[in-house]
């Protein structure tokens, strides 16, 4: 740059390539975060779906050992009273009872051993389970059990945890009717 005088001055030159240097340097560095806040950024992204991931898989294996549990709660006094009922009923002859009962008793161990089943079942499913469980005891307390179900029609199709209600109910049947030589009501609602 030449002044009015004519004399040269390079500091505007300088001053030029000082600018771009800063500017350049600012720019550079705010790429740099930029791109390292872009990084952390998509990284926690990962790690949050990682976690979501083991979460989930956490909470399907704690589902899992909770319907293991359940079916191993299958009460082996509840094994020995069916076969002692059929026993009972074997030796008055009432072949068809005996029968009726054994292949109730099958149907329950089938389902309650299933591994297959899924961690939840329709309510309604689950009602046909606990039925078949009752219609067993039924056998051992004729008329000492009167069952109730009310059950709407919505609520039927709600999921629910597979062999939820057996162990509610076998707890009414032991602590409950059992317990009483009188007629006792079991109610599921």
């Amino acid at each position: 740059f030449i002044d009015p005088d004519g004399r040269a001055h390079y500091y505007g030159v300088w001053q030029s390539i000082l600018f771009f240097w800063r500017a350049s340097f600012a720019a550079a560095w705010l790429q740099y975060w930029a791109l390292i806040t872009i990084q952390w950024g998509f990284a926690l992204q990962k790690e949050a779906r990682e976690r979501r991931r083991e979460a989930a898989e956490l909470q399907s294996r704690l589902t899992e050992a909770r319907l293991q549990a359940l079916r191993s709660q299958l009460n082996p006094h509840f094994i020995y009273n069916v076969l002692n009922s059929i026993s009972v009923l074997a030796q008055r002859n009432d072949g068809r009872a005996v029968t009726e009962i054994v292949g109730r008793l099958a149907s329950l161990l089938r389902t309650a051993l299933d591994d297959t089943l899924p961690a939840c079942i329709p309510l309604s499913q689950e009602l046909q389970f606990v039925e078949t469980y009752l219609d067993i005891e039924r056998v051992r307390f004729t008329d000492r059990m009167v069952v109730e179900t009310d059950i709407s029609a919505e609520a039927a199709d709600a999921l629910v945890p597979a062999l939820l209600l057996q162990p509610l109910v076998e707890n009414s049947i032991k602590h409950g009717v059992a317990m009483r030589s009188s007629a006792t009501t079991i109610s599921i609602r």
